[in-house]
């Protein structure tokens, strides 16, 4: 099956962080990932970092596994990185502007939206949630239906965020972007989105 491997952090999100001076002509763009188990900060190629074998697919009824929200998300990801490069190539000769339309403004808070609710973490939060609505139910205990689980534990993930209007909730936000052209500045990131505040 197409769409096994499926990016929670995409790759092209990862480019921007991609260490800039390549040891051979033919390495792939890399990036550095800490490790929290080993403790260590490893060299990593970008296809290979913030993925999961089929982290999205629904099994259908003839058990077959079904990459449709893979391939929603391949178009959001679409969208927002042509909006990234219209936004990098606002930026001339130590000039930067750029101003949102009310589409930019749509699609950036619905990628915002499913960075929040896509990664491993919050997949697990969601189906530790439904196992403990569930874990009284007899017929579960009877017979558990695992496949079932991980449907409806995708299902959440998709619908997570949308009862609460979190997509309009960050559109109607103050938006402020910085723009720095210093390549000599390290910039972290991280599979789950970090608030601080001073």
């Amino acid at each position: 099956m197409q769409d096994k491997k499926q990016h929670y952090i995409p790759q092209f999100y990862l480019k921007n962080f991609s260490i800039i001076k390549k040891l051979h002509e033919d390495e792939k763009p890399a990036v550095f990932v800490y490790d929290k188990v080993e403790k260590k900060l490893k060299r990593k190629a970008i296809k290979n970092v913030g993925k999961e074998n089929h982290l999205y697919s629904i099994r259908d009824s003839d058990d077959s596994l079904n990459a449709i929200i893979e391939k929603q998300l391949s178009k959001l990801e679409g969208l927002f990185s042509r909006i990234l490069l219209k936004i990098d190539q606002s930026y001339n000769n130590g000039t930067f502007y750029y101003e949102f339309d009310d589409d930019d403004k749509a699609i950036i808070s619905y990628f915002i939206l499913w960075q929040i609710k896509r990664t491993p973490r919050m997949k697990e939060i969601l189906k530790q949630t439904l196992l403990k609505k569930i874990e009284t139910d007899e017929n579960w205990l009877k017979n558990p239906d695992y496949k079932a689980l991980n449907n409806s534990t995708i299902k959440a993930m998709y619908n997570a965020g949308h009862t609460l209007n979190i997509p309009n909730y960050i559109l109607n936000r103050s938006w402020n972007l910085f723009y720095i052209s210093d390549e000599s500045i390290n910039l972290i990131t991280s599979d789950n989105l970090i608030n601080y505040r001073n």
